[in-house]
């Protein structure tokens, strides 16, 4: 199973067990052939929080923010959110497996995404979270953060972005974590 597709099964079962952007914990834990995997890159993202913690929604309530739908999330990285201007995954450089793979997630029947743009170009870099999707009951989950563990995106070492300290550590993990593990 390639690296791709066993992180989409996570992401279906809870984003590995890792922090939503509230810092409520996600996932199960439950034991299986990928656990050693799994734990590792749990233990990486629990440490590069503490160092780099993961963007904060601006709103008070998690469960009561502005979302949108994701239109179209077309092959270089530009995100269409459904009468709204044209976005982009900020401080990520996404390849075309990786947008396959995201465009599965965030246009499930369902799926609603918050928003944060974060610059006034078109398309405007933003930080996203899924809000509501059909396979969580949790609160909202930080694009980026899967973006980078799953491969589908790799920090933009060009970008200004905040976020990009972040972004580099849970991309350097993940790097080290399958060199130990193949």
């Amino acid at each position: 199973m390639t690296r791709h597709v066993w992180l989409l099964t996570l992401v279906c079962f809870g984003f590995v067990g890792c922090h939503d952007s509230q810092g409520v914990g996600v996932g199960d834990s439950n034991n299986g052939p990928g656990e050693p995997r799994i734990t590792a890159i749990r233990e990486m993202m629990h440490s590069v929080t503490r160092e780099y913690p993961s963007p904060k929604l601006p709103w008070a309530d998690p469960w009561n923010v502005p979302s949108f739908v994701v239109s179209n999330f077309v092959d270089d990285g530009v995100i269409e959110l459904e009468g709204e201007r044209p976005i982009r995954l900020d401080g990520l450089t996404c390849s075309a497996e990786g947008v396959a793979l995201l465009r599965r997630i965030l246009l499930a029947p369902g799926t609603k995404v918050a928003v944060v743009v974060k610059s006034d170009n078109v398309p405007a870099a933003a930080d996203v979270w899924t809000v509501e999707h059909p396979t969580k009951s949790y609160g909202p989950s930080f694009v980026g953060d899967f973006a980078v563990t799953s491969g589908a995106c790799t920090p933009d070492a060009s970008s200004n972005s905040d976020n990009l300290p972040r972004y580099t550590a849970l991309f350097e993990g993940v790097r080290r974590i399958d060199a130990q593990t193949r």
